[in-house]
């Protein structure tokens, strides 16, 4: 089905680019892209979802039974994690790319249960073997901090901070507030706030999460043949006069 062969390569491009991703924000040098390429990617990859609806409707109406459930259901994953992947490129939304992650995963699964239900495509059953092989990974814990002001000027911001102690750090640019922890739990925090309210200082406590990446499986060399294989840092100007024959070091030099 030339529509699951379509699905296989949205999939394989966002496995590709995912685990580029991930290398690049965790700091890696080889097999990595911005976030800027990532976002031209998955504009592309999203466009791709969305010129492809067209056909995907048409196959539900002449399906029926398990290939029309499951491809419903990939269908709707594709525009979910298209959706996500937009929001990340945008925005540069943690929370986005963790859910742009679990979607490729789930779309491979949601992917591998069509193609059980098709008949036999060997060049389908070894992209989704060799996409599901590219791993990039989310995890999340919740972080606990206060929220102190917001004050008039940055001065007074700083001020306040000082005050506080060394956990406090004053916001340079408005609103001028201060964050004071972080805090290992909410009963931590509390603590720390009633601390401060004998003080005489308002604090609120606030949670969000942060979110650690990691990659691994299959190296997507022959995905991202497009891309630099590795990326080295120089000064500001300068230009290569020389590369090792392994390409771990470079000479470099201005005028």
């Amino acid at each position: 089905m030339p529509i699951a062969r379509t699905a296989a390569g949205i999939l394989l491009a966002f496995s590709a680019y995912d685990y580029a991703l991930v290398g690049g924000l965790n700091g890696d040098k080889v097999r990595v892209v911005s976030p800027d390429r990532f976002a031209t990617v998955a504009h592309a990859q999203a466009g791709l979802v969305s010129s492809n609806t067209p056909t995907v409707v048409g196959a539900t109406v002449d399906s029926v039974g398990p290939v029309r459930d499951r491809l419903v259901a990939l269908a709707d994953g594709l525009t979910d994690l298209s959706r996500d992947a937009l929001t990340y490129a945008d925005a540069g939304d943690p929370a986005a790319l963790a859910r742009v992650l679990s979607g490729v995963e789930r779309g491979w699964a949601g992917l591998r249960e069509l193609a059980s239900a098709l008949p036999a495509d060997a060049a389908l059953r070894a992209t989704i073997d060799r996409g599901a092989s590219i791993t990039s990974t989310a995890s999340s814990k919740q972080r606990f901090t206060l929220n102190v002001g917001p004050y008039t000027t940055s001065a007074e911001a700083a001020d306040a901070a000082k005050k506080i102690g060394a956990n406090a750090t004053a916001a340079k640019e408005s609103p001028f507030s201060v964050r004071v922890g972080p805090y290992a739990d909410r009963a931590a925090a509390d603590t720390a706030a009633t601390t401060l309210a004998a003080q005489k200082i308002t604090a609120i406590v606030t949670e969000d999460a942060v979110y650690t990446f990691a990659r691994g499986g299959a190296v997507p060399d022959a995905e991202l043949w497009r891309e630099p294989e590795r990326t080295i840092d120089v000064h500001a100007l300068a230009r290569k006069i020389a590369l090792s024959q392994d390409a771990a070091l470079v000479a470099t030099g201005t005028d």
